[in-house]
């Protein structure tokens, strides 16, 4: 039988993120709110003074609430309404710590869930 993994590449633990309980995504001296994260991608809010060119790579630290940090690297695939969009070509947030942040965010209020 077949994975749901198998099915699409974008089945993966999505977490959509409440408020208060969004991760922070620090590049350089500037930090941003993640409105939502996966192991291949997340999407945080941007001021237009900070909107990076859709193609350019965007390095920086996502800071999770639950106190894991992790260093992410991602090409800028989309900038749309206040918020961009990364996707990680060379290495994923770890599946573990993406289940956690699901599970986390869905003990806080039935948020978060698979795409």
């Amino acid at each position: 039988m077949a994975t749901p993994f198998q099915h699409s590449r974008r089945a993966v633990y999505r977490v959509v993120y409440p408020v208060r309980e969004r991760p922070t995504f620090a590049v350089g001296a500037d930090s941003f709110s993640v409105i939502d994260c996966s192991e291949l991608g997340l999407r945080y809010q941007v001021s237009e003074i900070h909107r990076p060119a859709v193609g350019s790579t965007v390095a920086g630290r996502v800071k999770f609430r639950r106190g894991v940090e992790i260093d992410v690297s991602g090409e800028v695939v989309r900038v749309q309404d206040g918020t961009v969009a990364l996707w990680f070509r060379a290495e994923a947030i770890p599946f573990a710590q993406m289940a956690a942040e699901r599970k986390h965010v869905e003990s806080i209020d039935g948020g978060g869930g698979r795409e």
